[in-house]
């Protein structure tokens, strides 16, 4: 691979590309953000397999010979010239085309001699223990009765190379069967990777309910919410990947196998026990921000509780010290003779005390301090 072809796996845009107003259909631009384009070829029928890098694409590589198929995978859309050139090659439709730079909706269609499958894929750097999060490309699919065109953005990682290994070593049926069982074998690994994200969001739940029931804080709120939004968010994409895999589950025409159909069932069944995942962890998402208020109020509420008790008992000291703080003068008969008392002061301190510690006692009979459960 050439020096200029080398993919630079960095985080990209979340810039949505559309197609400029008024431009005729079909148009390919590139957007803004794109990364370098690599093509790579994969050829192989039975025992034969042949893998390489074409650069630049020549369509005499791309001819299927004595039953071979065809996987043909381009990472990165910066040169719309190679996209163009394989679009023409296998005759795909330009409005189809169009999608491969401006879908970002998974979806599925039939053009006839081809099936086209526009699908979320999970970009490998987002996903870590400690992020978590769920960052989606959107990746177009072509199926032809012999060739598979699989179009990616230049997202860090690669969803594609578990299936890479399995046909270089000839594991499975993967090279006995027809460009539809590679396309479901795509589908399958694509699929598979969001069950650990579900997996390391339910762990994280039950960190998160611990937390919310010994020490609720404003960060951890934080985290609920953005943990809570990135379950909607995918929740909402997988929804609709599952619509598009239902298209695929319906479909009777050539282009799939009817002993490759069942594959394309699992998958639905598969996005089905994903989308079921997420659903429940919104309900819990939603229960633990309920959980959060409840805890959040009943601290508030035990806080007003001490400082009430505090007031409470603050109250007649407060009036004993403003009462022997008024200083009239004790020469009158009707002033309080403790002004002029060699044990006043220690008088009213006990006093105080004595009134503190009955109203603590009180407080604590009647259950309303300590853990005393008393009704």
């Amino acid at each position: 691979m050439s020096n200029h072809l080398r993919v630079s796996r960095k985080k990209r845009s979340n810039k949505t590309h559309r197609a400029a107003v008024g431009e005729v259909p079909g148009t390919l631009v590139a957007a803004p953000f794109s990364t370098p384009t690599e093509v790579r070829l994969i050829r192989y029928h039975g025992s034969s397999f042949r893998e390489e890098t074409l650069d630049p694409v020549q369509p005499s590589e791309l001819v299927s010979h004595s039953g071979d198929i065809l996987w043909v995978d381009v990472d990165g859309l910066a040169d719309t010239e190679a996209v163009a050139k394989l679009g023409e090659h296998f005759v795909i439709h330009h409005l189809a085309m169009e999608d491969v730079l401006y879908s970002h909706q998974p979806k599925a269609d039939d053009f006839g001699t081809h099936l086209q499958i526009c699908f979320p894929t999970l970009a490998e750097s987002e996903v870590s223990p400690k992020s978590q999060s769920a960052a989606t490309e959107a990746i177009s699919m072509f199926v032809g009765a012999s060739f598979v065109l699989t179009f990616q953005a230049g997202i860090p990682g690669d969803p594609f190379e578990p299936v890479r290994g399995r046909l270089r070593q000839s594991r499975g049926q993967i090279r006995e069967r027809g460009s539809d069982y590679l396309a479901y074998a795509l589908l399958d690994a694509t699929i598979d990777a969001y069950f650990p994200l579900v997996d390391a969001w339910s762990d994280q739940l039950v960190g998160l309910e611990e937390r919310v029931m010994s020490h609720p804080t404003s960060e951890l709120w934080n985290q609920i919410c953005g943990l809570r939004a990135q379950v909607l968010t995918l929740r909402r994409t997988l929804r609709h990947f599952r619509e598009a895999i239902a298209i695929m589950v319906r479909y009777e025409g050539p282009l799939i196998a009817p002993d490759n159909r069942p594959f394309f069932s699992d998958l639905h069944d598969h996005l089905m026990e994903l989308v079921d995942a997420l659903d429940e962890l919104r309900e819990t998402t939603g229960e633990l921000m309920q959980t959060f208020h409840a805890r959040q109020s009943q601290r508030t509420n035990d806080i007003m509780q001490v400082l009430t008790i505090i007031s409470t008992i603050f109250i007649p000291l407060s009036f004993i010290a403003g009462v022997y703080g008024m200083n009239f003068d004790r020469n009158s008969r009707y002033n309080m003779p403790e002004l002029g008392w060699v044990y006043g002061y220690p008088f009213a301190l006990g006093l105080m005390g004595i009134i503190g510690v009955g109203f603590l006692n009180y407080f604590w009979r009647k259950g309303w301090i300590g853990n005393r459960n008393v009704s």
